[in-house]
C-alpha cells in the first residue's frame, strides 16, 4: 500500500470545505492484472450544480529537488490512473491536486501548460496552509 504524500490530509480537509464528502482513501482500482492506489474518491453533496458527481484526486507536492521528475511521476501516474478509471470506474473524474505555490510559478511555464492542455490534465489547486482548494481548472 502506497504511503500518504504530506499534503494528504490538507487537500482531503480542503475538498471537506469545498462541499465534498469523502468517500474513499487510497482508492483502488485493479484492472487488467494491475493495482493502482488513487489518494483520495469524493462525492459532491452540497452544491446542487455538483450533487451526485464523483471525482478521484491523485495528491502530489511538487517539492523535490527536481520539479522535471516530480511532473515526469505525477503526468505518468495520470495518465496510468485515467485509463484504469475509463476501464472500471468511468464515473469517476480525475483530477490532480498540487499546491497553490507549485501553480503559481512552475505551472506557469510555456511547456508546462501545453502539456496541462494537450492531455486535458484537470487539476485541484489547493493552499497547503489554510486547507482550502484554491482553483478548480477543468477540461
Amino acid at each position: 500500500m502506497p504511503r500518504k504524500d504530506i499534503y494528504h490530509d490538507s487537500v482531503k480537509i480542503a475538498l471537506e470545505k469545498d462541499g465534498w464528502r469523502i468517500i474513499t482513501e487510497e482508492l483502488q482500482i485493479e484492472t487488467g492484472g494491475v493495482k493502482f492506489y488513487i489518494d483520495l474518491e469524493a462525492e459532491a453533496v452540497f452544491v446542487a450544480e455538483r450533487e451526485g458527481e464523483k471525482i478521484a484526486i491523485e495528491i502530489k507536492t511538487f517539492q523535490g529537488q527536481s520539479l522535471v521528475q516530480n511532473l515526469h511521476e505525477a503526468f505518468g501516474k495520470y495518465r496510468l490512473y485515467l485509463y484504469a478509471l475509463e476501464k472500471e470506474r468511468p464515473e469517476l473524474n480525475l483530477f490532480l491536486a498540487i499546491p497553490v505555490e507549485a501553480y503559481n510559478t512552475f505551472f506557469q511555464r510555456e511547456f508546462v501548460r501545453f502539456v496541462i492542455n494537450q492531455d486535458k490534465v484537470n487539476l485541484i489547486v489547493y493552499n497547503p496552509d489554510n486547507q482550502t482548494v484554491v482553483k478548480w481548472i477543468i477540461h
